[in-house]
């Protein structure tokens, strides 16, 4: 999945070079699957985050609104 290629894959490989993070914090990995399979993930509702879109988003919910997107974007295409 995109998710896992971009948050995870692609960290966990610039996370093994090291001279990158001597002067910086070095990132953190996300998983897909383990943030989707939490409750709070589960209690998100895109619509109403999109509705409220000023104030700072949750993990779950930019996972949320990512998945939703992404899900749109292969529906514009499969059916254009």
């Amino acid at each position: 999945m995109l998710f896992d290629k971009v948050y995870k894959y692609d960290i966990d490989r610039l996370l093994s070079m090291q001279e990158m993070w001597k002067t910086r914090k070095a990132p953190s990995p996300l998983s897909y699957a383990d943030i989707t399979m939490s409750s709070d993930f589960l209690e998100v509702h895109t619509d109403q985050v999109l509705k409220n879109d000023q104030r700072t988003w949750t993990l779950h919910e930019n996972v949320a609104v990512f998945k939703d997107r992404c899900d749109f974007c292969g529906f514009i295409i499969l059916y254009s």
